[in-house]
């Protein structure tokens, strides 16, 4: 408590189950507004952002903590944990910096690595990436999550800014030396009562216990999904993360229809016994490997994508950390049941260019 008196930017601690040790906690740093010509007043986009709404409830927590489980419900149903780490858009690069730039260039950064999020489902992968200062592009098939992204304050914001798009799709297989699907529409099958299990695959959607609604879906391939993502520049993807239960093989095994240069330097997979294995990401040109802990996505704030330890500085990858395909499919935890260990899960991220430079 003490400790806590002393610094300035102390909200208050924790105490842990032994009693031994605590965490103290740092008071929040609200998001700002956005400026009144990207939405003026009667917008309907401030109808969705709760950012003085939600600081105004912490700090009537903050005077009163008895009034916690009063204003909890509130804070995970309006998502408060967006606006607490500074802006929800952020314009730099970073893992743990907030943004310094000022209202004239509010948000504005005209280098902002650009990630795919193919299987975006709730958002809050993209939203994550967002905040850490990159361009995103989605992919979405589901239509009550294509609905939820449309009132995402973090999305709008970001699509505002032109730094985020959504792709109302599903994936499908890439023609043979093309980058479009074998066909322009594809059978989807959706879980209504949960949406994680939404997947291309009937024999999955079988194994997950419970009814399938099959609904036909405009498709297209990741490779095009890439391609159009950069389609305007002279850049490169820089992260994809796949996760569309069951399918991920069919995605990055379309990558191989664009020129090495062009496909993404990182990628991850959650999927490692569906037909896919690091042989094959050795053969489209991914010559790093590693296993990392996924973090499953949940509504106090956690992610499933990329992590810190597999960020380098800009594009650059860290060729210390990563192993090669032989190396890979000799660990314990690669592959099949083994990837998840402990009730840990373990996916797979690729690299290019962080071995065999």
């Amino acid at each position: 408590m003490e400790a806590c008196k002393s610094l300035p930017v102390c909200a208050g601690f924790t105490v842990g189950g032994d009693r031994s040790s605590g965490t103290l906690k740092k008071i929040p740093e609200f998001a700002r507004d956005p400026l009144a010509d990207l939405f003026p007043e009667g917008d309907h986009f401030w109808d969705i952002w709760r950012r003085s709404q939600c600081q105004s409830h912490w700090e009537e927590f903050a005077e009163d903590h008895s009034k916690f489980m009063a204003l909890s419900d509130f804070f995970w149903d309006n998502k408060c944990y967006l606006y607490m780490r500074g802006d929800v858009v952020s314009k730099e690069i970073s893992l743990n910096k907030r943004t310094t730039s000022d209202a004239n260039d509010f948000l504005m950064g005209s280098k902002n690595p650009i990630v795919v999020d193919i299987g975006m489902h709730n958002a809050d992968d993209s939203g994550y990436f967002l905040k850490r200062g990159t361009r995103v592009s989605s992919v979405e098939a589901d239509d009550a999550l294509v609905d939820n992204a449309s009132r995402h304050p973090t999305l709008l914001l970001a699509q505002k800014l032109g730094r985020f798009k959504l792709n109302h799709c599903a994936m499908n297989h890439h023609q043979e030396g093309s980058i479009l699907p074998i066909q322009p529409e594809v059978i989807f099958y959706e879980r209504p009562e949960n949406s994680e299990w939404n997947s291309l695959s009937d024999e999955f959607c079988k194994r997950t216990y419970g009814g399938c609604k099959e609904v036909r879906k405009k498709a297209k391939t990741c490779a095009q999904i890439v391609l159009e993502a950069t389609q305007d520049t002279n850049e490169r993807v820089w992260y994809m993360k796949v996760d569309i239960e069951g399918a991920d093989v069919v995605c990055l095994k379309s990558l191989e229809a664009l020129p090495r240069e062009k496909r993404p330097i990182y990628v991850s997979t959650e999927d490692q016994k569906e037909g896919l294995t690091v042989l094959d990401m050795e053969s489209i040109g991914y010559d790093g490997f590693k296993l990392v802990a996924h973090k499953m996505n949940d509504k106090k704030g956690g992610y499933g994508g990329l992590p810190p330890e597999v960020l380098g500085e800009g594009d650059q990858p860290r060729p210390d950390t990563w192993r090669t395909a032989r190396e890979i499919r000799a660990d314990g935890f690669y592959g099949g049941i083994n990837n998840l260990v402990g009730q840990v899960q373990y996916d797979l991220f690729a690299c290019m260019g962080c071995v065999n430079n």
